[in-house]
């Protein structure tokens, strides 16, 4: 019977892991995409570059058309670090959602 506990609790937390991954949004100018990449800079100046889109967000706004570029928007993103042949940890980030701030 504990047996059988610890593997439902272990499913359980593994299955809460790929669910409840934590979104981040933030405000910032779109500067581009380039070579798979979207690029913002927030209003601090930071700037922010995004690996992959969501097939939601990439409904919203299509950000691969040059109209968009120089508009303000507020992304929201999740990060997830990975590692690289070189083993160096490298962190991907991830629009999920995205909407432009008139």
């Amino acid at each position: 019977m504990k047996t059988l506990l610890v593997s439902i609790f272990l499913v359980v937390a593994s299955f809460s892991n790929l669910v409840g991954q934590e979104t981040e949004t933030m405000t910032g100018t779109f500067n581009g995409y380039e070579d798979g990449v979207f690029n913002f800079t927030d209003t601090d100046g930071y700037s922010m570059e995004f690996n992959h889109i969501s097939d939601k967000a990439k409904a919203m706004i299509d950000l691969t058309q040059d109209q968009f570029v120089g508009k303000l928007f507020q992304v929201t993103f999740t990060s997830e670090t990975e590692v690289d042949d070189e083993d160096e940890e490298m962190t991907s980030n991830t629009i999920v959602g995205i909407k432009v701030i008139e």
